[in-house]
Protein backbone atom coordinates (compact mmCIF):
# COMPACT_ATOMS: atom_id res chain seq x y z
CA UNK A 1 0.00 0.00 0.00
CA UNK A 2 1.15 3.88 -1.03
CA UNK A 3 0.04 6.93 -0.04
CA UNK A 4 -0.31 9.62 -3.38
CA UNK A 5 -1.01 13.58 -3.47
CA UNK A 6 -2.97 14.06 -6.43
CA UNK A 7 -3.21 17.53 -8.04
CA UNK A 8 -6.96 18.55 -8.76
CA UNK A 9 -8.06 19.06 -12.05
CA UNK A 10 -9.83 22.42 -10.45
CA UNK A 11 -6.89 24.99 -10.00
CA UNK A 12 -3.62 23.78 -11.19
CA UNK A 13 -3.22 20.69 -13.46
CA UNK A 14 -1.27 22.51 -16.15
CA UNK A 15 -3.24 22.61 -19.74
CA UNK A 16 -1.69 24.39 -22.32
CA UNK A 17 -0.38 21.42 -23.66
CA UNK A 18 -3.32 19.38 -23.36
CA UNK A 19 -7.23 19.67 -22.98
CA UNK A 20 -7.20 18.60 -19.38
CA UNK A 21 -8.73 15.68 -17.09
CA UNK A 22 -12.37 15.57 -16.53
CA UNK A 23 -11.72 14.64 -12.78
CA UNK A 24 -14.66 15.28 -10.25
CA UNK A 25 -14.14 15.99 -7.18
CA UNK A 26 -14.62 13.98 -4.08
CA UNK A 27 -15.73 10.94 -6.59
CA UNK A 28 -12.46 10.01 -8.78
CA UNK A 29 -9.44 11.47 -10.48
CA UNK A 30 -8.37 10.67 -14.02
CA UNK A 31 -5.37 11.03 -15.81
CA UNK A 32 -3.15 8.63 -18.65
CA UNK A 33 -0.31 7.01 -19.58
CA UNK A 34 1.65 10.06 -20.06
CA UNK A 35 1.24 11.20 -15.88
CA UNK A 36 4.22 9.84 -14.09
CA UNK A 37 3.76 7.30 -11.24
CA UNK A 38 0.52 6.19 -13.45
CA UNK A 39 1.44 2.43 -12.91
CA UNK A 40 2.55 2.95 -9.56
CA UNK A 41 -1.30 4.21 -8.25
CA UNK A 42 -3.27 1.00 -7.02
CA UNK A 43 -6.29 0.34 -5.42
CA UNK A 44 -6.41 0.29 -1.49
CA UNK A 45 -3.96 3.69 -1.78
CA UNK A 46 -4.22 6.27 0.39
CA UNK A 47 -4.87 9.24 -1.37
CA UNK A 48 -4.82 13.28 -0.65
CA UNK A 49 -6.48 15.14 -3.44
CA UNK A 50 -5.11 19.00 -3.38
CA UNK A 51 -4.21 22.14 -5.11
CA UNK A 52 -0.99 24.58 -4.58
CA UNK A 53 -2.92 26.03 -1.99
CA UNK A 54 -5.66 24.43 -0.47
CA UNK A 55 -6.23 20.54 1.14
CA UNK A 56 -9.41 19.17 -0.27
CA UNK A 57 -9.93 15.72 1.20
CA UNK A 58 -8.17 12.37 1.72
CA UNK A 59 -9.24 9.02 0.91
CA UNK A 60 -8.93 5.60 -0.41
CA UNK A 61 -8.68 4.70 -3.79
CA UNK A 62 -11.71 1.97 -4.39
CA UNK A 63 -11.15 0.83 -7.96
CA UNK A 64 -8.81 2.00 -11.44
CA UNK A 65 -10.96 2.09 -13.93
CA UNK A 66 -8.85 2.18 -17.61
CA UNK A 67 -9.25 2.11 -21.29
CA UNK A 68 -7.66 2.93 -24.48
CA UNK A 69 -8.22 6.32 -25.67
CA UNK A 70 -6.91 9.30 -27.40
CA UNK A 71 -5.27 12.44 -25.74
CA UNK A 72 -5.11 15.73 -27.87
CA UNK A 73 -1.85 17.67 -27.23
CA UNK A 74 -0.24 21.06 -27.99
CA UNK A 75 2.93 21.58 -29.08
CA UNK A 76 5.59 23.77 -29.39
CA UNK A 77 5.46 25.01 -33.62
CA UNK A 78 9.47 24.87 -33.69
CA UNK A 79 10.83 21.96 -31.77
CA UNK A 80 7.23 19.96 -31.40
CA UNK A 81 7.69 19.79 -27.75
CA UNK A 82 4.54 20.35 -25.15
CA UNK A 83 7.14 21.77 -22.46
CA UNK A 84 5.67 25.54 -23.07
CA UNK A 85 3.85 28.11 -20.66
CA UNK A 86 1.51 30.96 -21.37
CA UNK A 87 2.98 34.58 -20.77
CA UNK A 88 0.00 36.20 -19.16
CA UNK A 89 0.96 39.61 -20.09
CA UNK A 90 3.99 39.72 -22.77
CA UNK A 91 3.22 39.05 -26.21
CA UNK A 92 3.74 36.26 -28.47
CA UNK A 93 1.57 34.30 -25.89
CA UNK A 94 3.69 30.95 -25.32
CA UNK A 95 7.21 30.65 -24.52
CA UNK A 96 9.06 27.59 -25.16
CA UNK A 97 11.33 26.24 -22.55
CA UNK A 98 12.93 23.69 -24.45
CA UNK A 99 13.33 25.72 -27.10
CA UNK A 100 13.00 28.97 -25.80
CA UNK A 101 11.05 30.04 -28.67
CA UNK A 102 8.19 32.29 -28.59
CA UNK A 103 4.46 31.94 -30.26
CA UNK A 104 1.17 32.43 -30.49
CA UNK A 105 -0.29 29.55 -31.78
CA UNK A 106 0.82 25.70 -31.05
CA UNK A 107 0.51 22.43 -33.30
CA UNK A 108 -2.23 20.31 -32.23
CA UNK A 109 -1.49 16.54 -32.02
CA UNK A 110 -3.76 13.44 -30.75
CA UNK A 111 -1.70 10.44 -29.17
CA UNK A 112 -2.91 6.88 -28.22
CA UNK A 113 -2.87 6.73 -24.37
CA UNK A 114 -4.06 4.94 -21.37
CA UNK A 115 -6.77 6.58 -19.46
CA UNK A 116 -6.96 5.83 -16.18
CA UNK A 117 -9.83 6.94 -13.51
CA UNK A 118 -9.01 6.26 -9.97
CA UNK A 119 -12.53 5.78 -8.08
CA UNK A 120 -12.56 7.16 -4.30
CA UNK A 121 -15.52 8.44 -3.71
CA UNK A 122 -16.74 5.66 -0.86
CA UNK A 123 -14.55 6.79 1.47
CA UNK A 124 -14.25 10.85 0.62
CA UNK A 125 -13.29 13.00 3.84
CA UNK A 126 -13.37 16.74 3.10
CA UNK A 127 -10.78 18.45 4.96
CA UNK A 128 -11.06 22.22 6.15
CA UNK A 129 -8.22 23.71 8.11
CA UNK A 130 -6.60 20.77 9.79
CA UNK A 131 -3.81 19.83 7.16
CA UNK A 132 -2.02 22.80 5.24
CA UNK A 133 -0.24 22.43 1.78
CA UNK A 134 3.14 23.49 3.79
CA UNK A 135 2.39 20.33 6.49
CA UNK A 136 2.03 17.95 3.84
CA UNK A 137 4.96 19.13 1.36
CA UNK A 138 7.59 17.40 3.23
CA UNK A 139 6.18 14.19 3.11
CA UNK A 140 6.25 13.99 -0.61
CA UNK A 141 8.64 13.24 -3.23
CA UNK A 142 9.56 13.71 -6.81
CA UNK A 143 8.84 17.26 -9.16
CA UNK A 144 6.58 19.45 -7.82
CA UNK A 145 4.77 19.88 -11.56
CA UNK A 146 4.20 16.24 -11.52
CA UNK A 147 0.42 15.83 -11.03
CA UNK A 148 0.71 12.29 -9.08
CA UNK A 149 3.57 12.44 -6.36
CA UNK A 150 4.49 9.85 -3.89
CA UNK A 151 3.61 10.78 0.19
CA UNK A 152 5.08 8.83 3.20
CA UNK A 153 2.05 7.30 4.25
CA UNK A 154 3.60 6.55 7.77
CA UNK A 155 3.63 10.17 7.62
CA UNK A 156 0.71 11.03 6.32
CA UNK A 157 -1.34 9.05 9.07
CA UNK A 158 0.86 10.36 11.70
CA UNK A 159 -0.65 13.79 10.53
CA UNK A 160 -3.82 12.97 10.26
CA UNK A 161 -3.60 11.44 13.41
CA UNK A 162 -2.06 14.74 15.56
CA UNK A 163 -5.19 16.67 14.04
CA UNK A 164 -7.57 14.07 14.93
CA UNK A 165 -8.70 12.92 11.51
CA UNK A 166 -10.32 10.34 10.98
CA UNK A 167 -8.29 7.83 9.14
CA UNK A 168 -10.47 6.44 6.31
CA UNK A 169 -11.69 2.31 6.80
CA UNK A 170 -9.75 0.25 3.92
CA UNK A 171 -12.16 -0.65 1.12
CA UNK A 172 -13.34 -4.01 0.29
CA UNK A 173 -11.91 -4.73 -2.94
CA UNK A 174 -13.78 -8.09 -3.12
CA UNK A 175 -16.71 -6.70 -2.90
CA UNK A 176 -19.03 -7.20 -6.44
CA UNK A 177 -18.79 -3.77 -8.67
CA UNK A 178 -21.14 -2.84 -10.95
CA UNK A 179 -20.05 -2.56 -14.83
CA UNK A 180 -18.71 -0.04 -15.85
CA UNK A 181 -15.76 1.04 -17.97
CA UNK A 182 -15.37 4.06 -20.67
CA UNK A 183 -15.65 4.43 -24.35
CA UNK A 184 -13.12 6.17 -26.70
CA UNK A 185 -13.83 10.13 -26.77
CA UNK A 186 -12.30 13.33 -27.07
CA UNK A 187 -13.24 15.31 -23.78
CA UNK A 188 -13.91 18.27 -24.14
CA UNK A 189 -12.61 20.27 -21.08
CA UNK A 190 -14.10 24.20 -19.90
CA UNK A 191 -10.72 26.38 -19.97
CA UNK A 192 -10.90 28.95 -17.11
CA UNK A 193 -13.33 27.22 -15.52
CA UNK A 194 -11.08 27.28 -11.81
CA UNK A 195 -10.64 31.19 -12.78
CA UNK A 196 -13.98 31.98 -13.69
CA UNK A 197 -14.86 30.00 -9.81
CA UNK A 198 -11.93 32.07 -8.05
CA UNK A 199 -13.73 35.40 -9.78
CA UNK A 200 -17.02 34.18 -8.18
CA UNK A 201 -15.91 33.37 -4.65
CA UNK A 202 -13.48 37.07 -4.78
CA UNK A 203 -16.95 38.69 -5.53
CA UNK A 204 -19.31 36.69 -3.25
CA UNK A 205 -17.93 34.21 -1.13
CA UNK A 206 -19.09 30.87 -0.56
CA UNK A 207 -22.47 32.10 -0.69
CA UNK A 208 -25.56 30.40 -3.44
CA UNK A 209 -27.29 33.10 -4.97
CA UNK A 210 -30.79 31.64 -3.71
CA UNK A 211 -30.20 29.27 -0.39
CA UNK A 212 -27.20 31.39 0.86
CA UNK A 213 -24.11 30.41 2.81
CA UNK A 214 -22.76 26.75 2.26
CA UNK A 215 -20.11 24.75 2.34
CA UNK A 216 -17.84 25.29 -1.12
CA UNK A 217 -17.67 21.58 -2.02
CA UNK A 218 -22.13 21.87 -2.68
CA UNK A 219 -21.01 25.27 -4.62
CA UNK A 220 -20.89 25.55 -8.33
CA UNK A 221 -20.15 27.91 -10.43
CA UNK A 222 -23.45 28.88 -12.50
CA UNK A 223 -22.97 30.33 -15.91
CA UNK A 224 -26.48 32.24 -16.01
CA UNK A 225 -26.20 31.93 -19.91
CA UNK A 226 -25.21 28.87 -21.56
CA UNK A 227 -21.35 28.38 -21.59
CA UNK A 228 -22.22 25.73 -24.52
CA UNK A 229 -23.23 28.22 -26.75
CA UNK A 230 -20.90 31.15 -25.87
CA UNK A 231 -17.86 29.37 -25.02
CA UNK A 232 -17.07 32.42 -22.51
CA UNK A 233 -16.55 33.21 -18.73
CA UNK A 234 -18.35 36.44 -17.72
CA UNK A 235 -18.51 37.00 -14.26
CA UNK A 236 -20.74 39.48 -15.00
CA UNK A 237 -23.27 36.81 -15.87
CA UNK A 238 -22.19 34.31 -13.19
CA UNK A 239 -23.35 32.88 -9.40
CA UNK A 240 -22.73 30.41 -7.32
CA UNK A 241 -25.64 27.40 -7.00
CA UNK A 242 -25.72 25.16 -4.55
CA UNK A 243 -25.16 21.84 -6.65
CA UNK A 244 -29.42 20.82 -6.69
CA UNK A 245 -30.60 24.36 -7.09
CA UNK A 246 -28.12 24.80 -9.95
CA UNK A 247 -29.63 21.55 -11.74
CA UNK A 248 -33.05 23.11 -11.24
CA UNK A 249 -31.89 26.60 -12.67
CA UNK A 250 -30.50 24.63 -15.62
CA UNK A 251 -33.76 22.76 -16.39
CA UNK A 252 -36.29 25.92 -16.05
CA UNK A 253 -37.62 24.66 -12.55
CA UNK A 254 -36.01 27.66 -10.20
CA UNK A 255 -35.38 30.97 -12.17
CA UNK A 256 -35.66 34.93 -10.28
CA UNK A 257 -37.87 37.47 -11.12
CA UNK A 258 -35.90 40.31 -12.33
CA UNK A 259 -39.08 42.98 -11.35
CA UNK A 260 -39.01 42.19 -7.35
CA UNK A 261 -35.39 40.29 -7.34
CA UNK A 262 -37.00 37.01 -5.63
CA UNK A 263 -36.89 33.51 -6.52
CA UNK A 264 -40.07 31.66 -8.17
CA UNK A 265 -40.90 27.90 -8.23
CA UNK A 266 -41.89 25.92 -11.12
CA UNK A 267 -45.81 24.25 -10.28
CA UNK A 268 -44.36 20.61 -10.49
CA UNK A 269 -42.04 21.31 -7.78
CA UNK A 270 -45.01 22.08 -5.51
CA UNK A 271 -45.02 18.90 -3.57
CA UNK A 272 -41.17 19.38 -2.27
CA UNK A 273 -41.46 21.51 0.65
CA UNK A 274 -38.32 22.17 0.77
CA UNK A 275 -38.23 23.54 -2.79
CA UNK A 276 -41.57 25.55 -2.57
CA UNK A 277 -40.29 27.05 0.71
CA UNK A 278 -38.28 28.94 -1.46
CA UNK A 279 -40.80 30.95 -3.66
CA UNK A 280 -40.74 34.43 -2.63
CA UNK A 281 -37.56 34.35 -1.56
CA UNK A 282 -35.61 37.51 -1.93
CA UNK A 283 -32.07 37.31 -3.87
CA UNK A 284 -29.34 40.20 -3.79
CA UNK A 285 -29.01 42.24 -6.77
CA UNK A 286 -26.14 42.27 -8.48
CA UNK A 287 -24.79 42.60 -12.53
CA UNK A 288 -25.77 39.08 -13.24
CA UNK A 289 -29.51 40.67 -13.76
CA UNK A 290 -29.64 41.04 -17.33
CA UNK A 291 -28.89 37.57 -17.83
CA UNK A 292 -31.62 36.91 -14.28
CA UNK A 293 -34.00 38.69 -16.77
CA UNK A 294 -33.21 36.16 -19.87
CA UNK A 295 -33.39 32.82 -18.60
CA UNK A 296 -36.50 34.08 -16.31
CA UNK A 297 -38.24 35.16 -19.62
CA UNK A 298 -37.81 31.94 -21.12
CA UNK A 299 -38.35 30.03 -17.95
CA UNK A 300 -42.40 31.61 -17.41
CA UNK A 301 -42.88 31.14 -20.79
CA UNK A 302 -42.09 27.63 -20.74
CA UNK A 303 -44.59 27.17 -17.62
CA UNK A 304 -47.60 29.01 -19.46
CA UNK A 305 -46.88 25.97 -22.32
CA UNK A 306 -47.20 23.46 -20.10
CA UNK A 307 -49.61 24.51 -18.02
CA UNK A 308 -52.12 25.71 -21.44
CA UNK A 309 -51.10 21.81 -22.44
CA UNK A 310 -52.07 20.03 -19.78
Amino acid sequence: MHAWSLLSNMEDRFYASNEGYPDSLGFHYAYDSGVANHLRVAAGDLVVVRSSRTIYGVSRIDAIDKAEGIKVRFRCPQCQRTDFVERKVEKPTYLCRSCRHLFDASIRSEERVMQYTANYGASWRVLGDEISVDDLEPLLSGSKQNAIRGCKIDGLKLLLEREHVCIVTEPNLDRPRLVGGHREALVRVRNGQAGFREELRRRYGWNCLITGSCPEDVLEAAHLRAFAVHATHNPDEGVFLRADIHRLFDRGLVAVDPKTMTVVVAPKLARFSDYQALQGKSVAPGPYISALADHHRETASAWVTEMTSA
